[in-house]
């Protein structure tokens, strides 16, 4: 994408955004809530369009995991969600479901925690294998087994990561662009530190929950 704006009315939620994906990459966004990451990954997903610039797709087909599950059909169960995926797919592993301890398919999606439902929408997008993968905030509510089995499903797979939760930045990642008020302000090789406070700190900017990164 290139020069991306993205206005919702008279909110600007996104700001010239430039964004170039290759194959075979690990791109987190990191930045706090209302920065712009999600609406950039719907960009990306084709959920949305932009309101200017030009979206270039490079892919048939990708799967998204949005920030808020839906708690979708009352009567649609685990299995019955596996079975769409498969159609939309054409193929859909299994492993992901028992990796993440995803036991009773037979049980109404709605019914499940909300940390669940993101398990089981994490198990279907990776056993997929969507050639590229859009997940919003995928370590919210995770265990920390889950959290380090989906860093270690990611290695190898091309895909975008919106998250605020920089302990969770898969080792695999190859790069990291930071967002602030709709715009992407820097592009970092290394995760940065995170400091509680802002003084003393050269361009910093906020992560949510009293957390700062420095960009001097």
């Amino acid at each position: 994408m290139e020069g991306v704006d993205k206005y919702y009315g008279r909110i600007v939620a996104l700001r010239g955004v430039s964004l170039t994906l290759r194959e075979g990459e690990l791109v987190v966004l990191l930045g706090e809530n209302g920065s712009g990451k999600s609406t950039l990954l719907k960009i990306a997903s084709r959920i949305l369009r932009p309101s200017r610039g030009i979206v270039k797709y490079g892919y048939e087909k990708g799967a998204y995991v949005p920030e808020v599950i839906p708690p979708l059909d009352p009567r649609m169960a685990i299995f019955d969600l596996a079975a769409l995926y498969k159609s939309v797919y054409g193929h859909l592993e299994t492993k992901y479901l028992k990796s993440f301890r995803v036991e009773e398919i037979d049980r109404s999606f709605r019914s499940l925690s909300k940390g669940m439902r993101r398990k089981v929408l994490l198990a279907l997008a990776l056993g997929s294998r969507a050639e590229v993968l859009f997940l919003d905030e995928p370590y919210m509510g995770l265990d920390p087994p889950s959290a380090r089995m989906l860093s270690q499903a990611l290695e190898g797979r091309t895909g975008i990561i919106a998250t605020h939760l920089i302990q969770h930045i898969p080792e695999s990642y190859s790069r990291i662009l930071v967002m602030h008020a709709g715009r992407i302000v820097r592009e970092l090789e290394e995760v940065p530190e995170v400091v509680q406070s802002p003084e003393g700190c050269g361009n910093p900017i906020p992560l949510g929950e009293g957390m700062w990164i420095c960009l001097s």
